[in-house]
């Protein structure tokens, strides 16, 4: 009599990506669900030939953005609407949709992020779907729309973790200890995404540099869509000096780094992608010189103008709950949004109050830019085959 030796994809969970797991040892396995987990997500992703349908699967659990209850829309919010003139901001990195529950009646929101950042460094920009275009007023949104999701999920909705490549199995220096070698057009092919924020606080004792404007508009940092200088430079600070400034003030030397300028660096070429910017008024003369705050005024002003949206909507929704005699209930995430945009409204007052941002005291302005650059497979980054197998790359 036979016995059925088959082994169930269902139970086998990332080892079921292997389309012959029993040649493989049981450790090598584990170690392919480990790194699995560690993956990037590659721009040069490709579905796989050989496939074993875990793969769909898989692609149900990815940072997706989608509808978590059937809802009605009531306002959909751009953290920077678009206008037009000189303080257009090119790209939104943020919408939030606010909707009501259909079944609960509860007032809750969903942001919609352009980007996904969920490592200290490393993320991905979204693949927005073509359902953004049903959220407009008054909309019923069944639950589970996916609006947003990861650009490894390919027209078939199966994910693509890896690239398909050629391998030649071949005895020379480089593949000592499981070590790879690769061409320099697959490192290409290899390219991820790094995401980084830095920030830069100036006012009371700095003041910033003009690195990216003219003698007519001052730009401590590039826009959002524009990219950081060639040698990385992203912002620079430089402290007031009372008996130098009548020569370190002057445009040309405002354009100008020397040596004891507090120096902000990331990634050269780099890609703005997000700018948060704080105020704290220290009393009715700024602080900042006039007219090195127009850049940082607004972006401001835009995120003045998100957060009083919100709180406007918010008033109306409570008001009309008053007058049906019922009362307003939302979720915990809207609530956190609305104390975020209560704060930055109390920033624009002239409350005596110390505020503090991660820990730290706020001076008159701090800015947060976020900016994205590439990565290309190198010396020292990890590959691995779907046995498991994890090496150093010698490119």
């Amino acid at each position: 009599m036979s016995i059925e030796n088959e082994l169930h994809p269902e139970l086998l969970s990332t080892a079921a990506f292997n389309i012959m797991p029993g040649t493989v040892s049981g450790s090598r396995l584990q170690m392919l669900g480990s790194h699995l987990t560690q993956m990037l997500v590659l721009k040069g992703a490709t579905p796989r030939r050989c496939k074993t349908g875990i793969e769909r699967e898989y692609g149900k659990y990815t940072f997706k953005v989608r509808m978590p209850v059937d809802a009605t829309v009531i306002a959909v919010i751009p953290k920077y609407p678009e206008i037009i003139g000189q303080n257009a901001i090119a790209s939104n990195p943020l919408s939030v949709v606010v909707y009501e529950n259909v079944e609960t009646q509860e007032v809750c929101i969903l942001e919609i992020p352009q980007y996904h950042v969920a490592h200290q460094y490393f993320g991905f920009k979204y693949a927005h779907k073509r359902s953004l275009n049903m959220l407009s007023r008054g909309a019923s949104i069944p639950k589970g729309t996916v609006f947003a999701d990861s650009p490894s999920i390919d027209e078939n909705n199966d994910y693509r973790f890896g690239i398909e490549a050629n391998v030649a199995y071949m005895t020379v220096p480089g593949v000592i200890e499981d070590g790879f070698v690769i061409s320099e057009s697959f490192a290409k092919k290899l390219t991820t995404c790094g995401y980084e924020t830095l920030d830069a606080n100036w006012g009371k004792k700095y003041y910033p540099l003009n690195l990216y404007g003219d003698d007519k508009h001052y730009k401590p940092f590039p826009d959002i869509g524009e990219r950081v200088r060639p040698d990385g430079l992203l912002m620079a600070l430089r402290a007031y000096d009372e008996l130098l400034d009548p020569v370190k003030m002057t445009p040309a030397a405002l354009r100008r780094v020397d040596t004891f300028d507090k120096k902000v660096y990331t990634k050269a070429n780099a890609k703005v992608i997000d700018i948060v910017t704080r105020f704290d008024p220290k009393g009715s003369v700024p602080e900042t010189p006039t007219g090195m705050d127009e850049q940082v005024r607004k972006y401001h002003s835009a995120q003045l103008t998100f957060y009083n949206t919100l709180l406007e909507l918010y008033e109306k929704l409570y008001r009309s709950a008053q007058q049906r005699r019922d009362g307003l209930k939302i979720s915990r995430q809207f609530h956190r949004l609305l104390v975020e945009a209560q704060y930055f409204k109390i920033e624009q007052s002239k409350v005596k109050a110390t505020r503090i941002v991660q820990r730290q005291p706020l001076d008159e302005w701090r800015v947060d830019v976020t900016v994205e650059y590439e990565l290309e497979a190198t010396k020292a980054f990890k590959l691995t085959g779907l046995s498991g197998d994890r090496s150093l790359v010698i490119s």
